[in-house]
């Protein structure tokens, strides 16, 4: 079985091995993929582009929403999280600002216990409606797989050039106490070339980069459903409990890890 994409807007909720009891909302239109990157380890396959005509209004989305929250709560199914992910990057939707007050305004309403979660890869953070959203949402989590600029290139693929340094830079600038950095370390081959985001060099990079973030917490995990890429391996937990115990003294805030 290989990668999927979501179909619904609103799947779940799922059991999530850093967030719990999760609600998924997929703001990306059900039927492509829509990214600013095109990670070689995506659970939904490559990226065919990252403009859409087809992304759901604010006003249909509470709809949608608090059609799914109701019936959970009538149900009694608690929920840790209400989490922005799906087919791609939910920050891509020229309403997301206006989708993430919704979501919060329901999530007050019906699970005020729950946190609401973006899984973001950084590219619209130059986007100031984005960085306001970011700013509303309890669990910000901001992909960074490589410090380093040819590196990250191989991993995540941009469908644009980008500057890993502006990435780190937009990071920095984010000034919130609850910012998460979230690291998939993996090894493998992508067309021919060697990739391994656990070496010296790169963990040294992101010590670096993680340093000059200064985030509340960094996730490291490790490959968790099919990936496009076949030639990848996944790190067990050993490996990345081995990897935290290295770096927890050379980073100014706390490591978890997830395999």
């Amino acid at each position: 079985m290989g990668p999927t994409l979501f179909h619904e807007i609103i799947y779940g909720p799922v059991k999530s091995r850093r967030l719990g009891n999760s609600l998924g909302i997929n703001i990306i239109p059900t039927n492509e993929k829509v990214c600013s990157f095109d990670c070689i380890y995506c659970e939904c396959g490559w990226t065919e582009g990252f403009t859409s005509n087809n992304f759901i209004n604010s006003e249909t989305f509470r709809n949608i929403l608090e059609i799914h929250l109701e019936n959970l709560k009538k149900n009694s199914i608690e929920l840790d999280s209400i989490t922005f992910s799906g087919n791609g990057e939910s920050t891509l939707h020229p309403e997301f600002l206006s989708i993430t007050k919704e979501t919060i305004s329901l999530r007050d309403k019906y699970f005020p216990h729950a946190k609401v979660t973006v899984l973001t890869n950084g590219s619209m953070l130059h986007i100031p409606q984005v960085q306001e959203a970011l700013a509303l949402i309890d669990q910000p989590m901001l992909k960074l797989d490589s410090a380093i600029q040819q590196e990250f290139d191989i991993i995540n693929q941009p469908m644009y050039k980008v500057d890993i340094k502006t990435i780190i830079d937009n990071y920095t600038k984010l000034s919130l106490p609850n910012k998460i950095i979230q690291t998939l370390l993996l090894r493998g081959k992508h067309n021919g070339i060697e990739i391994d985001n656990t070496r010296k060099e790169s963990l040294d990079a992101l010590i670096t980069a993680i340093n000059k973030i200064n985030p509340q917490l960094w996730m490291l995990y490790s490959i968790d459903r099919p990936t496009p890429e076949q030639n990848l391996v996944k790190l067990t937990l050993r490996e990345l409990q081995q990897i935290k115990n290295d770096l927890q003294d050379k980073v100014n805030c706390e490591i978890n890890v997830y395999a």
